[in-house]
């Protein structure tokens, strides 16, 4: 078993509190004030153009913004399908605004700065002098990005059409016979959680399932870490005690949320070496799997695959969490199938979903840790106000819970 441990991928910046998710109108500042806008939300896909249009108070015009406070980079989604964000189609000297796959597309992140009261500029992060620029002030009027001015067609009043309701957000993806079930929300909104002998959807809570566990002796003992501030939360005792969440007997790898950012730890199998990898102060939460290796061809290899099961080894359910590094958010994810698909599948379907590639050795801005899988992969999710489980039903221990779903 290997003894040493490594802390492998930080993050550059952290969410205060959970993910100040709205819906907004984002209005030229220029002339008579057309909303940025597309054609006809019906038919959303890489390439659809955006334009500015007088106001109709449609789907069209709506657009989900993470923050209009924080100076990171974030996507800003359409209302209608939130796989797509508003991105940078660049043809020669020609950078037109279209709708795009967010997720991994470098060309759709953006900065979002306040000019005065309810006013504000839309950068491209990549390409620091690249506003999004109304092209005219009529309808259909094309908009694209351009070097600065400081003209007013550079300026947008950005006004909420609904409140930030909820601190997650749920969606699919389907990919080679799997349905992703994914809930995007905030490392602060994670706890982990012992729930018992209990299916996750009768937990009157939101999450998934956590990870590996027996269903030896009178209670569940947890195969993984799994600590919230430094208190193993399963049985038997706490600290490093087997079976209690203070150690892994499955995989060797854990993601924790420390200081403020989220951090993959690899080569750890007890809650103390994280900790001693992260360093003080003591991790608000430490889960313990296996290390999907996202980025490196060699994810496979018996030095980094650490799991009885071979990647081809098939099952009807997965689970896995999933840290974008780069802004700090989290993902929830299990996948479902109607026959059993392999972990090299499940790897490729989060793969195409973040859009991440592989290289020699190499690594993501995402990190991903696979958890239980079968028929203990299950998600309960808040879905257009309504309380909805998708996946297995069986009673288990941990779960990984939200705080305010």
């Amino acid at each position: 078993m290997k003894c040493k441990y490594k802390l492998i991928l930080l993050t550059k910046n952290s969410l205060n509190g959970g993910i100040d998710m709205a819906t907004y109108n984002i209005i030229s500042h220029a002339g008579s004030g057309r909303c940025l806008n597309i054609a006809s939300s019906s038919s959303i896909t890489n390439g659809t153009n955006v334009n500015v249009y007088a106001a109709t108070g449609s789907n069209d015009q709506k657009w989900v913004i993470d923050s209009l406070t924080s100076a990171q980079e974030q996507y800003i989604k359409h209302f209608s399908n939130q796989a797509y964000a508003l991105n940078a189609y660049r043809v020669g000297t020609n950078w037109n605004c279209t709708l795009y796959k967010a997720a991994g597309n470098a060309d759709g992140s953006l900065i979002i700065t306040k000019v005065s009261t309810g006013v504000y500029t839309i950068r491209l992060s990549k390409h620091s002098n690249r506003y999004l620029t109304a092209e005219g002030n009529t309808n259909s009027a094309n908009v694209s990005w351009q070097a600065y001015t400081g003209a007013a067609n550079q300026q947008w009043k950005i006004s909420a059409v609904s409140a930030p309701t909820y601190k997650s957000q749920y969606s699919t993806f389907s990919y080679s016979g799997l349905t992703l079930h994914i809930m995007k929300t905030s490392p602060s909104n994670i706890v982990l959680v012992n729930i018992k002998r209990t299916a996750v959807k009768n937990s009157n809570r939101y999450g998934i399932n956590g990870g590996f566990f027996t269903t030896a002796g009178s209670d569940y003992t947890f195969y993984n870490i799994a600590t919230n501030n430094g208190v193993s939360v399963g049985p038997n005792g706490s600290g490093d005690a087997n079976g209690s969440g203070g150690s892994s007997k499955v995989g060797n790898a854990a993601l924790a949320y420390h200081n403020g950012k989220l951090k993959m730890i690899d080569d750890v199998i007890r809650a103390t070496e994280a900790q001693g990898a992260l360093g003080s102060p003591t991790a608000v939460w430490i889960q313990g799997g296996i290390n999907m290796h996202f980025g490196n061809t060699n994810w496979s290899s018996s030095e980094n695959w650490y799991f009885d099961y071979g990647v081809s080894s098939t099952s009807t359910g997965r689970t896995a969490m999933v840290a974008n590094t780069k802004t700090n958010e989290l993902y929830l994810i299990i996948a479902t199938s109607s026959s059993g698909k392999s972990i090299t599948t499940f790897r490729n379907a989060l793969k195409s979903y973040f859009g991440f590639s592989d290289s020699n050795n190499g690594s993501s801005d995402y990190a991903g840790l696979m958890l239980d899988g079968g028929v203990s992969s299950s998600m309960r999710a808040m879905v257009n106000g309504t309380a909805k489980s998708f996946g297995g039903a069986r009673a288990i221990n941990e779960m990984i819970s939200l705080k305010e779903p």
